[in-house]
């Protein structure tokens, strides 16, 4: 899954949240007009023209439901924005996949809901792509505490080495990571360990031949 895959990804989610059904708001009066369901009775005094608007309603109806694949596009953007543990770089990456969809620009948010630049929310939401997609495409996060910050760096105290500061191991991943080598053949060359090997077999070919 590219980084473009999954920036669609949200972008679908954010539009199919929008009609989703919203549980949060109050409890509805009590004294609305709900839809009347006609029964055969009223049904038996209409004409073409009724039937026809009667069966354009429904199917107007119809068309405004959400598919399952629709919510499992949202169920998918869910589970995948559960891997950024950054809360402020989810925040910033929903928000920008709202302003794609059409809803709130990005820089307004920043300014008026976050009070941050609006660079710094595209590149929290970036930040948030880059570790979902290296969290969905392989284990690189492993072991790695310290990744790359991009352009904006998340420690100011140690911006200047920055660039020196690749990624840090725990000291218990010693001979399981390929980075570390055996210290006795570190140095050697593919050359001397085969004139190694030669002269070995030859003092045990002439050995077994003095024998």
């Amino acid at each position: 899954m590219t980084q473009e895959q999954i920036m669609e990804l949200f972008i679908q989610a954010v539009e199919v949240d929008r009609r989703l059904p919203q549980t949060a708001k109050p409890k509805a009066l009590k004294a609305m007009s709900l839809p009347y369901v006609h029964d055969t009775a009223d049904q038996n005094g209409w004409g073409a023209e009724r039937y026809l608007e009667e069966r354009a309603e429904f199917f107007d109806a119809r068309s405004t439901r959400l598919t399952k694949n629709q919510i499992g596009i949202w169920e998918a953007a869910m589970e995948a924005i559960k891997l950024c543990e950054n809360e402020s770089q989810r925040r910033s990456l929903w928000a920008w996949a709202t302003a794609q969809a059409g809803g709130m620009p990005l820089s307004k948010w920043s300014k008026t809901v976050e009070h941050i630049h609006p660079a710094t929310a595209e590149w929290r939401a970036k930040r948030a792509i880059r570790v979902i997609h290296n969290q969905i495409e392989s284990k690189r996060c492993l072991h790695n505490q310290n990744d790359m910050n991009g352009d904006l760096s998340d420690t100011p105290k140690i911006m200047d080495n920055r660039d020196k500061i690749r990624a840090w191991r725990d000291t218990d991943t010693e001979g399981l990571m390929p980075c570390y080598f055996d210290q006795q053949i570190a140095g050697i060359s593919v050359k001397e360990l085969a004139l190694a090997k030669r002269r070995e077999r030859d003092a045990k070919r002439r050995q077994s031949e003095a024998a």
